[in-house]
Formats: structure tokens, sequence, C-alpha cells
């Protein structure tokens, strides 16, 4: 349930790397240190109910694509933010594009089979040391691409006042000192609402959206999510 993970692929593709994996091959496939699935249409549509809509969106010409769930998860992931031991009955996903252009959107929807289960995975995808596991990873990815070598450079929280069980993360990677690179800004915000789960997350080329629209379309998602 790694919105970021999927993103560092589309970011390789953005800089010309060669890279096929986010071909959707079905959301019942699962990657060590994901859930274990026993997806219901019950689940999968209350899932689909609280994702964001292009509507949504600022008006850009964007493009739209399920997000594939099978991508590896980081090792640090499965070490320290393993989430093996839980369940989940829904799940769906939307990256939206603009023709290999960054911004670059997914929002995400994982519906757990109970609430305690969506709360052990809230507690620890929405600390600062997840948002550091992804952020390296992202520096890795770029650093394979044919953007150049990058480092991490910043993980800081997101300030989301008013949005109850809702954490937010600013990840800055940039070139390493000496070297030319390109500068991404990721934001990650992650949110609960009983047994529901959602992730919105954001790259873009030297910095992410306002911190406003952030928060707007991160209110949309958790509106949605509370009417299940």
């Amino acid at each position: 349930m790694r919105a970021l993970r999927r993103q560092l692929a589309l970011v390789a593709v953005v800089f010309g790397a060669a890279c096929g994996a986010l071909l959707w091959v079905g959301i019942a496939a699962s990657s060590p240190g994901d859930p274990k699935k026993r997806l219901t249409a019950t689940g999968d549509a209350f899932a689909r109910s609280y994702l964001l809509r292009k509507a949504d969106l600022p008006a850009r010409d964007w493009h739209a694509r399920p997000a594939s769930f099978n991508q590896p998860n980081p090792s640090c992931v499965i070490k320290h933010y393993n989430l093996g031991a839980l369940t989940l009955e829904g799940e769906a996903g939307d990256i939206y594009e603009l023709d290999a252009r960054l911004p670059l959107v997914e929002s995400d929807a994982h519906v757990f089979v109970t609430a305690g289960q969506a709360r052990q995975a809230f507690s620890m995808e929405s600390t600062i040391g997840f948002a550091r596991c992804l952020g390296a990873s992202l520096a890795g990815d770029v650093s394979g691409s044919a953007a150049g070598s990058s480092s991490l450079v910043r993980v800081r929280p997101l300030p989301l006042s008013g949005l109850a069980a809702a954490r937010g993360f600013r990840i800055d990677v940039g070139p390493r000192s000496g070297r030319a690179g390109v500068t991404l800004a990721a934001a990650v915000v992650v949110m609960r609402h009983g047994r529901a789960i959602g992730v919105l997350s954001v790259i873009a080329a030297g910095s992410p959206w306002s911190q406003p629209v952030l928060r707007s379309l991160s209110a949309t998602m958790a509106r949605r999510m509370a009417r299940g």
C-alpha cells in the first residue's frame, strides 16, 4: 500500500529510464511487507468510493490510470514497517499524470478487515521514519535513472490543521554535492477513518503543490472515507 513506491517507477519514466513496472496486472498480488489480501466486492467498492477524481484536481490535462500494487517494497519498509500480519478486504488506486511531465499524483484506498488493523497500519505509515524510508528510496530510484545522482535532502512534517487522523510529510530530494541533477519534492498524506486508510502522494519538480491545495484534496478523501 505504498503510494510513493509506484511513483518511484513513474519518476524513472519521466526522466527517460525504461520501466514497465506500472503495467496494470490486478490488485490481488502482494509484495513482501504488504498486508495479506482477501479482497471482496464490497471492500473494493468502498475503497474506490473515496479515491480522488479527475474533477477534484487542479485544472490540467490529467491522464488517469489505475495504480498497480505489485511493485516490491524498499528494504527499509520490509524491515521496519512490515504490514504482513494485517489483512485487506478492499484496495483501489488511481494515478494522474501529464504526458510524461511532473507533477505526478496518486490517490490510494485500503480497507482493512478491522478498525484495529487500520490503526496499526496508520501508526506505522504516518511516522517521519516511514517518510525517510520512502525518501531514501526515491533518491535511489532517481539516481538509477537518467536524472543523475541524487540524495535525500530533507523530510519534514506537512501541517494539516483541522484534519483528524491525518499526517503529512514533505520529502525533498536533490543532486549530490557538486553534481548536476534534478531536484524533486514529494508530499505524502496518510489518513484514517474506521477500517479505511487513504493515501495522497504528489511528486513535483522543485516544490509540491501549496499546502492549501494538499489540505483540500486530503479533506475531500477524508470526507468520502467517513461516508462509508
